[in-house]
């Protein structure tokens, strides 16, 4: 009977302390920043956890190429894509060990494409080796292309070199890839192409004329602009 006893009260001890037949308490455990994180490739966050014991907090990661974790909980986006972030405390004189996880999910930038101001606003018909920039990417293979090529035509789709064929107005386009870092870009402008105009006189020069004589002399030209004379 006393036998009994002794270990009904052991069972009551256990059950009402942790559960497990220790007299160590549950533990509490919790991310700085609680629920999920959404993170852009590069970015660096610090959320280490917070817990009631004194154990030894360790930290870890499902996937290191998507988020790494050091050991005071600094976490840094590699790639996109999704890893799991887990935190663990050890037992102490006190309390259970303990682990809490968190879901991390990594998106790729956005590119940003402008035209630089160097860029010519219109082009002449006959112009060559004329540099198209734009602003936004680098250490990418990149592709330019013209909707005519019989106005422009592109004769380096990588540097974006350009060729002016024939009065008229084409669209010039250029498309980024995706990378690991940034998703797919484009970025397209209007490029206009105009005739070179003509000008000329009904007499070749030099002229020569005498004081008090008087000469006429007409200017034509394929263009409709008035003609002034000086």
């Amino acid at each position: 009977l006393l036998a009994m006893t002794l270990s009904a009260c052991g069972s009551d001890s256990a059950t009402e302390d942790g559960g497990d037949g220790s007299s160590l308490k549950s533990q509490t455990i919790t991310f700085d920043q609680s629920g999920a994180l959404t993170l852009n490739v590069g970015d660096e966050v610090s959320n280490p956890v917070t817990a009631l014991g004194s154990g030894t907090v360790t930290y870890s990661s499902s996937d290191a190429g998507v988020v790494s974790v050091d050991g005071q909980g600094n976490l840094q986006a590699m790639a996109a894509g999704t890893a799991t972030i887990t935190a663990a405390i050890s037992a102490d004189d006190e309390f259970l060990e303990a682990s809490i996880s968190m879901e991390v999910s990594v998106s790729k930038l956005d590119r940003t494409l402008t035209l630089d101001d160097s860029n010519p606003e219109i082009l002449n018909i006959g112009d060559e080796n004329v540099l198209l920039r734009v602003l936004g990417y680098e250490n990418v293979d990149v592709v330019f292309s013209s909707s005519d090529e019989s106005i422009i035509q592109v004769t380096n789709t990588e540097l974006g070199y350009v060729r002016a064929l024939a009065a008229g107005t084409a669209t010039i386009s250029l498309n980024v890839p995706a990378t690991d870092t940034y998703n797919a870009a484009n970025i397209s402008f209007d490029m206009s192409v105009r005739q070179v105009q003509t000008l000329s006189f009904n007499q070749q020069g030099p002229l020569n004329i005498n004081v008090g004589s008087q000469a006429s002399v007409t200017a034509t030209t394929d263009g409709s602009g008035a003609i002034i004379y000086s």
